[in-house]
Formats: structure tokens, C-alpha cells, sequence
């Protein structure tokens, strides 16, 4: 809404600034929908991970089978 002076110029700055609001708050929220977005898929990614692998995973050296050949992983002496 442009408004006239009295010398007859018109003020545009009430559009532009809601403009910017609008601006921020859509980048506020697609930001925060993103945010969440990746720390759904990374919590998600951990969990099935762990799931699919802990009938592969000991932790009790007399549970462990037989096997030729195995991988320690982080092993501290």
C-alpha cells in the first residue's frame, strides 16, 4: 500500500518491510524443516545400522563362533 505525501512522492516502505517478514519466515521455517530433516535421516541411518547388524556383533569373547579369519574394530589393549 503506497501512500502519497503531501508533496506528492509516495512511501513504499510498509510492502517492502512485509515483504522481508514474509521472506525471513518462509526462510526461517524451510531452514528448520531441513535442520529437522537431516537429524531425522542421520538418528534414522544410525538406528538401522545398529539393527541390521547386532546378530553380527559381539561382545563377549566366549559368544564368539569359530571362524578363520574375523575384524576387531577399535580394540585398545
Amino acid at each position: 500500500m503506497s501512500t502519497e505525501c503531501s508533496d506528492g512522492c509516495t512511501d513504499t516502505a510498509e510492502p517492502a518491510a512485509g515483504r522481508g517478514r514474509r521472506l525471513r519466515r518462509i526462510f526461517l521455517r524451510g531452514g528448520s524443516a531441513a535442520a529437522l530433516a537431516v537429524i531425522a535421516l542421520t538418528v534414522g541411518s544410525h538406528l538401522w545400522i545398529v539393527y541390521s547388524t547386532r546378530d553380527a556383533v559381539y561382545d563377549d569373547i566366549q559368544r564368539l563362533p569359530a571362524n578363520e579369519v574375523g575384524l576387531v574394530l577399535s580394540a585398545i589393549p
